[in-house]
Formats: C-alpha cells, sequence, structure tokens
C-alpha cells in the first residue's frame, strides 16, 4: 500500500515473458497508471514514509546492470536513475526523510552487503564489512540514523541487528538466540 492513499503497487508481466511492468492501483477511482518503463524488467519497489516517492530496480533486457529509480508516483515521467550496478542489486528502505535509500547487493545465498545511495547525488556508501555474510532486509529506523537488518554475522543464526550509520556500531538485538530471525517489521 502506497502510504497515506488508497493505492498500491503491483507488477504484471505479458504472456509470461517474465519483463514485469510496475503499476498503482487507486482503489478509490480504479485508476491504474503504469510507473515503469516499457521492455524493463522491474522490482523491489520501496515507498517512502509519506508515500510521495517510489524507488525500484529495472533491469533491461539481455543486460546484467541494475538501474535504481526514483520517481513522484502521481507523475511517471519525472523517473530518474540514481544508482547503477551490476549483480543482484534491490531497493530495501528509503530513508524517513526521504534524501537515501538502503540498498541490499545480493552475491549469494550466504554474502551480500547493505549500502546507503544518496538520491541527490548517487554517492553509494557500504555500511556492511566485506565478509562472506548474508544480510536479509534491511530498514532505517526513525531518524534515518541507524538501520536494522538480520545477518548470520556472528554465527550459525541469523540475528536481528542495528547498525548506526555513522559509527558502523553494532547492536545485536536477539544475541544469543538459538534460533534464526527470518523478518521483521519496523
Amino acid at each position: 500500500m502506497r502510504p497515506r492513499t488508497n493505492s498500491f503497487i503491483f507488477t504484471k508481466d505479458t504472456g509470461g515473458d517474465e519483463l514485469f511492468q510496475l503499476f498503482l492501483r487507486n482503489r478509490d477511482t480504479g485508476l491504474t497508471t503504469q510507473l515503469s518503463e516499457p521492455g524493463t524488467r522491474n522490482g523491489s519497489a520501496t515507498f517512502s514514509d509519506d508515500g510521495k516517492l517510489i524507488a525500484w530496480t529495472v533491469t533491461r533486457s539481455g543486460t546484467a546492470t541494475r538501474q535504481t529509480v526514483v520517481a513522484n508516483p502521481d507523475d511517471p515521467s519525472s523517473r530518474r536513475v540514481v544508482h547503477t550496478g551490476d549483480g543482484g542489486w534491490g531497493v530495501a528502505d528509503i530513508s524517513p526523510d526521504g534524501t537515501r535509500l538502503l540498498m541490499a547487493r545480493y552475491v549469494s545465498v550466504t554474502e551480500s552487503t547493505l549500502h546507503v545511495v544518496d538520491i541527490a547525488t548517487g554517492t553509494v556508501t557500504q555500511v556492511t564489512p566485506e565478509l562472506k555474510v548474508s544480510y536479509g532486509g534491511g530498514s532505517f529506523d526513525r531518524t534515518g540514523r541507524s538501520i536494522f537488518t538480520v545477518s548470520d554475522e556472528r554465527g550459525e543464526f541469523a540475528s536481528l541487528v542495528k547498525i548506526d550509520l555513522a559509527t558502523n556500531a553494532r547492536t545485536w538485538l536477539t544475541a544469543g538466540a538459538n534460533w534464526d530471525v527470518e523478518g521483521f517489521s519496523m
């Protein structure tokens, strides 16, 4: 659901072509608006807290490069690329002030990294170390100064961790648990 509206986003392809297009449907008016560019594969869509911004990834046919796009959902022509990278990039969250994206770079089931992308400049800052560990999901806290994620960085079990973006200090919120945290909601 788009925050503060009666709209939701969905994807669909045509005839199994797997070129998933992104649409916004207004439940009050029944109007459906295509947000994505035809002939591309789109996913990982996330709204800002106020619903005024949407971010998603775009892959063009025949390439492994993913572009990250932001737009005003009310104006699909406002689409603009803020990040380009090879491989499995995805949008995890938009900062509360709408100026940064939390993005995940998936390498394998046992290896991924988290990054913050400045929407205005495209500057990418890696916030997790270069370790062969997995990070699952990610959300900014209410202040935008920390993120929450799930990681197996400390051992066999995936734990919920809070990472301070200024210091990279980690606070393990489920340390010592003998079970996996599989997800969380903010």
